[in-house]
């Protein structure tokens, strides 16, 4: 749900200043800091005070033989990026629309502000550089403190992973707390590493719903205490940011989440979004969440595969939009559910219209959840390649790890 209704295509280069655990260059006494320019391949110069390359790494570079080839060491780091912004451009990695990010993370020992100017020389120079060249991209930065940078190397989270939510507005004290909720709720940490992107994105979208970050926060937890495997964590919390948004309270939005208890695990993960659609549309005819809550628990019990969940509790906004007070709709789909356990003369019982356009896979656009709303603005196999080059990591083995399961889903067309 990451509204920023952009129209170029960005494909992140990052330039990195980084000295921290994880990295190599703490243990050369002359390294004051590392830069690298990322695009998948990567190029990281080691530099020393005097912003020189000590050492140059290149990974990913397959394909790419001209990078590799690249003689770095002992230029300065303006030199060293004029070599390289020339390269990528040769080899059309440099694309109208694309955009480069350099971000900050201070060496150990050494202040923000003490490689702020490194930074800061650094995006003068690319700018500079990306003018003579055929396609002008822009330039942006953003800085990363030791610690938060520390938490994320022992996890063995990216950097292409979070750096770019840094562009967007993610504060440092945001990403910390999203960190602390690896141990806080004893996740394994191989998949919070891996589904990193898709659990900041969720609290980004939660955060536009929420109130403050604190319950943005609170409710990033529920998301990823309903599925442990992290397979479902945006999903999951795009359900919890639509009804959030559509005025249900936080508390039988969890309430609704435990019912998860009853489903299979993959179907929960699979139908989530069905199950806060189903809990909205009630919710918004007027009916109380409690008598929500106990009508889908019965709609589970009935159909654990959730086949049918749209046609239960479709049927009882029917009756209430009929006219039929609440209680007796109630009692009257509860009859209906009891008389045909198979829920396939559902309708003739309750006297509703056989064909409603509302059973599962008929419901009108207009109702659907954010999931096909978002799929056709954000995805549609990726439609939006925009945010799918913006937001996924470089690294193959990432990429097949979000895979389309990440696709935006819920109510609201947003992003």
């Amino acid at each position: 749900m990451l509204r920023k209704d952009r129209t170029k295509l960005v494909a992140v280069v990052i330039a990195v200043v980084v000295l921290a655990a994880g990295y190599a260059v703490h243990t050369s006494p002359r390294a004051f800091a590392q830069l690298s320019v990322q695009i998948n391949p990567e190029i990281v110069l080691t530099l020393d005070r005097n912003h020189r390359v000590l050492k140059a790494e290149f990974k990913g570079v397959e394909g790419h033989q001209a990078l590799a080839d690249l003689a770095l060491v002992n230029l300065t780091a303006d030199a060293a990026l004029a070599k390289i912004a020339t390269t990528l451009s040769t080899l059309n990695l440099l694309q109208a629309g694309r955009e480069v990010m350099i971000v900050v993370i201070p060496a150990r020992g050494v202040t923000t502000e003490q490689v702020a100017p490194l930074a800061l020389s650094a995006e003068k120079s690319l700018k500079t550089h990306m003018k003579s060249l055929p396609t002008q991209v822009p330039v942006a930065q953003a800085f990363v403190g030791t610690e938060l940078y520390a938490a994320l190397s022992r996890r063995a989270i990216p950097l292409a992973s979070f750096s770019r939510f840094l562009r967007d507005g993610l504060t440092e004290a945001d990403l910390a707390a999203i960190v602390a909720l690896q141990t806080e709720l004893a996740l394994d940490a191989s998949l919070f590493a891996k589904e990193f992107r898709s659990i900041v994105k969720s609290f980004m979208d939660l955060r536009e719903v929420s109130a403050d970050e604190k319950g943005a926060l609170d409710l990033l937890k529920v998301a990823l205490q309903a599925d442990p495997s992290l397979q479902s964590v945006y999903h999951t919390a795009s359900a919890l940011a639509d009804m959030t948004e559509a005025g249900i309270a936080p508390l039988h939005a969890k309430a609704l989440l435990a019912l998860r208890q009853n489903l299979d695990p993959i179907v929960f993960r699979k139908e989530v979004d069905s199950l806060a659609s189903a809990f909205i549309d009630m919710y918004e005819v007027g009916i109380n969440p409690t008598i929500g809550l106990a009508t889908i628990a019965a709609a589970i019990k009935a159909d654990p595969l959730l086949e049918e969940l749209d046609t239960i509790t479709s049927a009882l906004v029917d009756l209430i939009e009929r006219g039929i007070p609440v209680e007796e709709a109630v009692l009257q789909l509860n009859a209906a559910m009891v008389a045909d356990p198979t829920l396939q003369n559902l309708d003739d019982l309750l006297g509703l219209e056989n064909d409603r356009g509302r059973g599962k896979g008929k419901r009108d656009q207009d109702d659907k959840s954010r999931d096909n709303k978002k799929d056709a603005a954000d995805d549609q196999e990726d439609e939006d390649e925009q945010e799918k080059e913006r937001y996924e990591d470089t690294d193959e083995d990432e990429q097949e790890g979000q895979g389309k399961r990440n696709a935006p889903r819920g109510k609201k067309t947003g992003n």
